[in-house]
């Protein structure tokens, strides 16, 4: 169902980005969307498909280089060709090439990415065209309960456990793939924090005071839905508060525009 709504979209728009958070099932919705092109008729001499965290690929994360290997494809297709880019971010000028194949190329091109460049609003600037943009969260409860039932190792939980269960870890898919061993669960969330926050928040905005930055978060996150926030209570020694009051503020903001979404979710 998944996959025939994507190819649905891309009757009316030739380009759709999928963003969202890492681990959120992106990757599966693409894998999905080419098993519907596939019983469709669609061959697979037509099916162009990157995987950009895969080492197998580290030659194509030149923009340039990943042009040419798309307009061989497209040579050897024949007709439409169907580009899926898995985690995009990973090539530099990547919307340079992008743009290139819609001029280019008979195609439909689906994409998906999990960056802070990628959320914080930026790809009007960089994308020439129309584009249909679906963001990918984590599951809702409902959702929830539908992979539960599908662990051996969740079955047997009460409606009420799953709700604490999903409250306390979230509603990342991964979880469910872990015979519910809490300490690998747990292991695998920290992961995927500490991937969002180093990889995403500080290296984009080069962030030194790392320490400060995690602190603002888990206080952050352990706020949710009060409407005040004691800045003072964010530093260990009052006497410091006056000299990083400005730095406190700007890395709130860094987390509330940029990642917090992301880091949210875990």
């Amino acid at each position: 169902m998944i996959g025939y709504s994507l190819v649905s979209h891309a009757s009316f728009e030739r380009f759709i980005l999928l963003i969202g958070s890492g681990a959120n099932g992106k990757s599966v919705i693409m894998e999905l969307t080419k098993d519907e092109l596939k019983k469709r008729g669609v061959p697979e001499k037509s099916i162009f498909y990157v995987n950009f965290e895969s080492l197998a690929h580290e030659d194509l994360k030149d923009y340039k280089a990943l042009y040419r290997a798309v307009t061989e494809a497209a040579k050897a297709s024949g007709r439409r060709l169907y580009i899926f880019l898995d985690e995009i971010q990973e090539v530099a000028s990547w919307e340079k090439a992008i743009n290139s194949f819609r001029v280019d190329f008979d195609c439909d091109i689906y994409v998906t990415g999990s960056n802070a460049k990628l959320l914080s609003g930026e790809l009007a600037t960089l994308l020439s065209g129309r584009y249909v943009e679906i963001r990918v969260y984590p599951l809702s409860f409902a959702e929830y309960l539908d992979f539960a039932q599908s662990n051996e190792d969740e079955k047997s939980f009460t409606k009420q456990e799953h709700f604490s269960n999903y409250l306390r870890f979230g509603g990342l898919p991964g979880i469910h793939q872990m015979k519910w061993d809490e300490e690998r669960i747990m292991q695998y969330l920290t992961d995927i924090y500490n991937s969002v926050l180093l990889n995403d928040v500080i290296k984009r905005n080069k962030i030194r005071d790392t320490a400060l930055l995690e602190r603002i978060v888990l206080y952050l996150m352990d706020n949710i839905g009060n409407t005040f926030i004691k800045f003072r209570t964010l530093i260990s020694k009052e006497n410091d508060f006056s000299k990083r009051r400005k730095s406190i503020i700007s890395q709130i903001s860094v987390s509330a525009t940029q990642s917090w979404d992301t880091v949210t979710t875990i």
